[in-house]
């Protein structure tokens, strides 16, 4: 692994941004951030990229919620699908994700999270880092299932959950339930004791009962407004607890047809820059031609962007983290310190990572990508190695 240096950079380190800077790595390292003159005399055998005018160098982007891509999908189990993840992703700018299971069989499940924990072990070297696993479903709410199959939906079980973490390697970091299904919230508290992240999603609670499952330890919300009981005058609704606790950050998937503009500047009004994570949620077909695929399956059907399941409900996206970016910088908010937090900086923290990634500050993973003023990713570099490039 060569040592690297970004030079005449302009950054955003995901807390203040540094003019005409450099960045120093080595060995997947960020060494040191500073001014060129100071690093030069500090480096050998190093590959010099320089940034002048090219764009802004950020924190790489973190999807904690993706199913596949590129005809890819975490179900199928199997090295090649989560290498084919790996490799597609850093042209979008994401620089590592939460490979996201289904609700699905117990076997097929298990042998999702066997196939990560090996990965995890053995293969996890190049491209967007796996970070661990999102564990969307079984324990959901029949009634909020979306594409989700319904004969497969399980009620909220510590035992089985151990066995899965077990059998992950004790990589799940994130996990969507119906708390409303978790008894006396037992599997919740569990989860809040060994350091999961909770999210209410495919839920048809009430707002009081969320309100409780957040107190005994619910802090995050899968794709808000998406297989949630919504808004109303009269009961808020999951969607209404979500936008109302400030211990709730809130994923977003900003592709125009999961959530209306409107809603998304809603629900940044609310809840700040600081409780917003953008996501995916993207399946096999992304990065693929419009036709019929499968997941978790069953058909889905992707058309003019959008996928429906053949009870015509939206069935995951083919949206890239960067179009989320941009749409909500132009729906929105185009600040780089809000842009940066909602797609790098809260994910980061959100699953317990932001020792090693979210930002770009000596010691962490030299994730980063170089964004140009249209908003297209032009470099990204994964753990120190330049995985996508087109700098003129």
């Amino acid at each position: 692994m060569s040592n690297l240096l970004l030079k005449n950079a302009n950054i955003h380190t995901g807390e203040e941004e540094l003019l005409h800077a450099s960045i120093y790595i080595s060995e997947g390292k960020i060494v040191e951030v500073g001014d060129y003159d100071h690093l030069i005399g500090k480096i050998e055998d190093c590959q010099i990229i320089d940034c002048k005018d090219k764009g802004w160098l950020l924190p790489g982007m973190i999807d904690v919620h993706i199913h596949g891509a590129g005809g890819h999908d975490v179900m199928d189990a199997t090295a090649k699908a989560l290498s084919g993840l790996c490799t597609l992703l850093p042209k979008e700018g994401t620089t590592s994700f939460l490979a996201t299971t289904m609700t699905q069989s117990e076997t097929n499940i298990e042998k999702a999270l066997v196939n990560i924990s090996s990965f995890l072990s053995e293969d996890n070297k190049n491209g967007a880092e796996i970070i661990g696993v999102h564990l969307e479903g079984p324990f959901i709410n029949p009634e909020k299932r979306g594409a989700q199959l319904a004969e497969h939906i399980q009620t909220p079980d510590v035992e089985k959950f151990k066995r899965w973490h077990s059998l992950s390697g004790e990589s799940i970091k994130l996990i969507t339930i119906a708390p409303e299904k978790d008894k006396e919230f037992q599997l919740i508290k569990y989860l809040k004791e060994l350091g999961v992240t909770v999210s209410m999603g495919h839920t048809n609670g009430t707002y009081k009962e969320m309100s409780e499952a957040i107190a005994h330890g619910v802090t995050h919300a899968t794709h808000l407004y998406n297989g949630m009981s919504g808004l109303h005058h009269r009961e808020p609704g999951v969607a209404g607890a979500a936008l109302l606790s400030d211990d709730v950050s809130v994923e977003l998937i900003l592709d125009g047809f999961h959530v209306r503009p409107e809603m998304a500047e809603l629900t940044y009004r609310i809840k700040t820059a600081d409780k917003i994570i953008l996501i995916t949620d993207a399946m096999r077909a992304k990065c693929l031609a419009d036709g019929t695929y499968d997941l978790g399956g069953q058909v889905a059907t992707l058309k003019d962007g959008k996928v429906e399941n053949q009870e015509g409900s939206l069935a995951g996206s083919v949206l890239k983290m960067k179009d989320a970016r941009n749409n909500f910088a132009q729906w929105i908010d185009n600040d780089l310190s809000v842009l940066t937090k909602i797609t790098s900086v809260n994910p980061a923290k959100q699953i317990g990572v932001y020792d090693r990634k979210g930002s770009i500050h000596p010691g962490k993973d030299a994730d980063i990508i170089m964004v140009n003023d249209s908003g297209e990713i032009i470099l990204t570099i994964c753990r120190g190695e330049v995985c996508h490039e087109e700098i003129s």
